[in-house]
C-alpha cells in the first residue's frame, strides 16, 4: 500500500541517499496502514494471546502491535524479502509504545521472516548481543541490557557488526522515526528523527536478501503496545 506525504523526512532523505534519480530509478514500498486489511505482503508472527492489528479508527492509519501479560511474550511483522545491501536498500518506520521501561523491540532488516517463540532477530542482556538473524541491520532496544537505550546493529553472515549506542531512550506514547540505510559496501547508517547516529561496517552480506522487519517484546507480566504509523522501503532498482 502506498501513500504519499508532503514534507515527511523519508522524503528528504531519499534525495540525499539516492542522489537525486528519479522514480523510475528506484524501488519503493511505503504503508500507511490504511483501513481494516492489513496489506497482503506483510506476514504476521505473535506469542500466545498476541495480536497485530490495523484499524480503520486511528487517524492516518496505524499497525497496533499488542503482547499478552506473559514476560517474553512478541508480537512481530514482516514483508517480503525483496530487499539486497547490494542495491543500497533503505528501511523507515515511525512508531510509538505505551511503555519503555519493560519492553523490547527491533526495527529495520533481516534474513528471515519468522523467528521462534520469545524472539526477536537480535537481544540484548546487560551487555552481551545475540543476533538470531545471520544477516540484517536496524535498530535494538531491550530493557535487559545494563542501559535502556537504542542501539544500531548489524550482522554479516553470523559475524556481529561492531554495534553502536546511540545513548537515546525512547519516551513512552511518543513517536520516534527511525531509518537506516546500507551501501554496496555493507556499511550502514542510522538515523533516529533524522539526527545521523553513525555507521556500522561490514553491517549485512550484500548479496543476501533481506524482509522489512518490526518485533515488539514484552518485559513484564503485563501487557503492552506498539503503534506502527508507516513504514517506508527503498533501494536502486539495479
Amino acid at each position: 500500500m502506498r501513500s504519499t506525504r508532503a514534507g515527511r523526512s523519508l522524503l528528504t532523505e531519499r534525495s540525499k541517499f539516492f542522489k537525486l534519480f528519479s522514480r523510475q530509478d528506484n524501488v519503493e514500498f511505503f504503508d500507511d496502514f490504511l483501513g481494516d486489511l492489513v496489506e497482503d505482503g506483510w506476514g504476521v508472527l505473535v506469542d500466545t494471546g498476541g495480536t497485530v492489528n490495523q484499524g480503520t479508527a486511528a487517524a492516518s492509519g496505524v499497525l497496533t502491535f499488542t503482547t499478552d501479560g506473559t514476560d517474553d511474550d512478541v508480537a512481530s511483522a514482516s514483508h517480503e524479502l525483496n530487499w539486497l545491501p547490494s542495491q543500497s536498500c533503505l528501511f523507515e518506520c515511525r512508531i510509538k509504545w505505551d511503555v519503555v521501561t519493560t519492553l523490547g523491540f527491533f526495527c529495520g532488516f533481516t534474513d528471515a521472516r519468522t523467528e521462534a517463540g520469545s524472539t526477536m532477530p537480535w537481544a540484548l542482556a546487560t551487555t552481551s548481543y545475540t543476533s538470531t538473524a545471520s544477516d540484517g541491520f536496524g535498530f535494538l532496544f531491550d530493557t535487559d541490557a545494563t542501559t535502556d537505550t537504542i542501539r544500531c546493529v548489524g550482522v554479516k553472515a553470523d559475524v556481529d557488526g561492531t554495534n553502536l549506542d546511540s545513548a537515546i531512550v525512547p519516551v513512552a506514547g511518543t513517536y520516534i522515526n527511525l531509518r537506516c540505510a546500507i551501501t554496496p559496501g555493507e556499511t550502514a547508517s542510522y538515523w533516529i528523527d533524522d539526527v545521523l547516529i553513525g555507521t556500522v561496517a561490514l553491517a549485512s552480506t550484500a548479496a543476501t536478501k533481506l524482509c522489512p522487519y518490526v518485533a515488539h517484546k514484552n518485559m513484564s507480566a503485563a501487557a503492552h503496545v506498539g503503534s506502527l504509523d508507516y513504514v517506508y522501503c527503498a533501494q536502486s532498482r539495479t
